[in-house]
């Protein structure tokens, strides 16, 4: 990644959106069983939305649809 990309530099605001509660309820639900919290969810949806790199290494490079899991990104192999 670049270090003058905007997705990573910069700073982080809190922003404002509307959402009905069921919504909210399923991700902070969703979030819970992943170990990540709710800014994280809406940052990786937002990013995917953009096509966009996450470079929290968060965003899942695939679904699994037997699950309904995100499946975690390999860094494994990355330098």
């Amino acid at each position: 990644m670049r270090d003058d990309d905007p997705v990573t530099t910069g700073s982080n605001r809190m922003k404002s959106f509307r959402i009905s509660d069921e919504i909210w309820d399923r991700v902070h639900e969703r979030a819970a069983r992943d170990g990540v919290n709710n800014s994280d969810v809406v940052r990786m949806a937002l990013l995917q939305y953009l096509n966009l790199p996450d470079p929290s290494g968060l965003a899942p490079t695939s679904h699994d649809r037997r699950s309904g899991r995100p499946a975690r990104k390999d860094t494994t192999n990355e330098d």
